[in-house]
């Protein structure tokens, strides 16, 4: 399910990261990144927290148009990569 925001919208994408059926909220990273462009191999960013939520806090200055969320855990000795879902920024 792709959640769709409005351009301008400065608010918290609530992000859910499991590994192996377990929740993790710790030691995780997230790239979200336009449709079709690859992958970061550097520019993650920790999780925002509002309350007891997580996930990525929005800016306002997003460009329209689909993006990918991908989450790193990084507090094991592996860093999985995780598809965390979708988002779409609508024109305002």
């Amino acid at each position: 399910m792709t959640l769709a925001y409005p351009r301008g919208s400065i608010e918290l994408v609530p992000i859910t990261v499991l590994l192996n059926g377990v929740l993790i909220s710790d030691g995780v990273e997230l790239a979200v990144v336009p449709v079709g462009t690859p992958l970061p191999i550097t520019s993650w960013a920790p999780l925002d927290h509002a309350g007891e939520a997580v996930g990525r806090l929005l800016t306002g200055d997003e460009t329209p148009g689909g993006y990918l969320v991908y989450a790193r855990v990084t507090d094991t000795p592996e860093k999985p990569i995780i598809r965390a879902g979708s988002i779409s920024i609508t024109p305002s």
